[in-house]
């Protein structure tokens, strides 16, 4: 099927067996639209960014200024991306996908999918996404995996879990989903769902304390990166 400014001109038709299955969508800007110039790298960013929030998705950018074809796929989606955020490929990693994030078709359920590790570097990072749409400014889903990994350090037995300093090193990415999200502010940077902070907290607690009574005392850094992508609640931080 091929569609020009909305318009079908051509129609899609069964053409013969095919060796695989999926959809491939092909997107060409019309210069008599568009008529500025696309800075390819930050296409390239931007398809990169979407290709860990889609793990099952693969992204082709061809490139015809500079003769570049990109291919940009995740299969592993953000573990993928707290890991290249680290830039480290070695490290531990918490790796979680609950709610939606495991049963898509019970599209009322909350849902939150987890990448979190340790890197050698003080600075900590956020980056957070609710239904697949960027929250540079956080929200609720935020505050509620703040609260999650306080409350699994404090309930671990690890020295490190009582040092005020706990967040030091942490990289984490986090996205979620809820169907009533709601934008906050003139930028919509902000979201926030209702209850989906103190639903963070009840699924994510105990899994985590599992996975760090294992790993904060053998293998997390003293100090180190911390960075994540999360899902909005109507608990605001």
């Amino acid at each position: 099927m091929r569609l020009e400014r909305g318009i079908i001109t051509d129609k899609s038709e069964a053409i013969g067996a095919a060796l695989t299955s999926g959809t491939a969508i092909t997107l060409r800007p019309d210069a008599h639209i568009f008529s500025a110039h696309f800075n390819a790298d930050r296409l390239v960013s931007l398809c990169r960014q979407l290709a860990y929030l889609h793990p099952d998705v693969r992204f082709l950018v061809h490139d015809q200024e500079r003769g570049r074809h990109i291919s940009i796929h995740y299969p592993t989606g953000l573990a993928a991306y707290a890991l290249d955020l680290a830039g480290r490929e070695e490290l531990p990693l918490f790796s979680a996908q609950l709610g939606f994030f495991t049963d898509r078709s019970r599209v009322e359920m909350p849902g939150i999918s987890v990448a979190l590790t340790f890197a050698g570097n003080a600075q900590l990072q956020l980056r957070s996404f609710l239904s697949y749409m960027p929250t540079p400014s956080g929200g609720s889903h935020v505050f509620g995996f703040k609260c999650a990994l306080s409350q699994a350090f404090r309930s671990i037995s690890a020295p490190r879990s009582r040092h005020r300093n706990f967040w030091r090193g942490a990289v984490a990415v986090i996205h979620g989903w809820h169907k009533e999200m709601v934008w906050l502010g003139c930028t919509k940077s902000k979201a926030a769902a209702p209850g989906l902070a103190e639903w963070i907290v009840q699924e994510l607690k105990a899994p985590l304390a599992v996975w760090l009574e294992s790993t904060v005392n053998r293998s997390v850094p003293a100090a180190a990166t911390s960075t994540v992508t999360s899902m909005s609640s109507g608990v605001m931080a």
